[in-house]
């Protein structure tokens, strides 16, 4: 959970200069020509969330990625708008501004909903699970009752594939919370993506699409002061996990404007040479 630090706004992929192409991953494996992803967003009513609809191409399956207060309407104009059909929902990680419309968006298209087991038990209540004083501000903020979707299935380990192409790599990354986790989809952003903009700059071509839920944020990363949050954890997924990125990865975050690996890399003091100043 991370209130956002600016106005949301959204930009075109071919705005960040990370339209389809061929690209390669990481130092020298080439995997020639990419497939493109499509990925369109909308925001949550409560600290301002992104919530993402990632598929292969425009009139197939997608996935609904962190499902924030008050998403559902926003997340069925945008599949209607290009002719998607939503075959699954998901969390990055299991705090309440990333899973409070899991319900509405299951129920609404029928479908089940993931999150890694490491943050399953938050879906009993997750505002609650934010820690005393902090339940009660957020359930007033989202001027909703909690809903637990019905089919709630735990993330498998290494892939989630569900079929006719939509298929994301998942990367554990603790320390924000125990189950947080990237999804990884390789290959650059199709023309027709509408994303969160660059916090700086033009991106070049990229080779993967990263969700980092609220782990990395441009310039930051995610706090590790609630339950389950962890400062040994974060760094060793710092040092570890964005270490398998390709380097011209494009960072898609939970809150705020989206970023490179290579810029955050350059600027982000939790991602330099001391990895974790906060240690120091």
């Amino acid at each position: 959970m991370e209130p956002p630090s600016r106005p949301a706004r959204t930009t075109t992929a071919d705005s960040l200069g990370t339209g389809p192409g061929h690209a390669t991953h990481g130092a020298g494996e080439a995997l020639g020509t990419l497939h493109p992803v499509l990925v369109l967003c909308t925001q949550a009513s409560v600290f301002a969330a992104t919530c993402y609809v990632v598929a292969p191409a425009a009139g197939g399956p997608c996935l609904v990625l962190d499902p924030g207060v008050g998403v559902a309407d926003g997340v069925a104009r945008l599949v209607e708008a290009q002719g998607l059909r939503p075959v699954a929902c998901a969390a990055t990680h299991g705090h309440p501004d990333h899973v409070w419309d899991a319900a509405a968006v299951c129920d609404r298209w029928d479908v089940p909903f993931y999150l890694a087991g490491g943050d399953l038990d938050r879906l009993a209540d997750p505002a609650r699970a934010l820690g005393r004083g902090m339940h009660e501000g957020f359930a007033a903020l989202a001027r909703s009752a909690w809903t637990p979707p019905q089919d709630a299935r735990a993330l498998p380990p290494d892939v989630l594939d569900l079929g006719e192409g939509l298929r994301l790599r998942l990367l554990p990354a603790p320390g924000h919370t125990p189950g947080s986790t990237f999804f990884v989809a390789d290959g650059p952003l199709a023309a027709a993506s509408v994303v969160p903009p660059l916090v700086s700059g033009r991106a070049a071509a990229v080779s993967a699409v990263v969700f980092t839920g609220d782990v990395v944020f441009a310039g930051s990363i995610g706090r590790m002061d609630l339950p389950g949050g962890d400062e040994a954890t974060m760094a060793a997924t710092l040092a570890q996990v964005l270490d398998t990125l390709p380097a011209d990865a494009l960072l898609l975050p939970g809150h705020g404007p989206s970023t490179t690996l290579a810029r955050e890399r350059a600027v982000n003091p939790y991602l330099g040479a001391s990895r974790a100043p906060w240690q120091l």
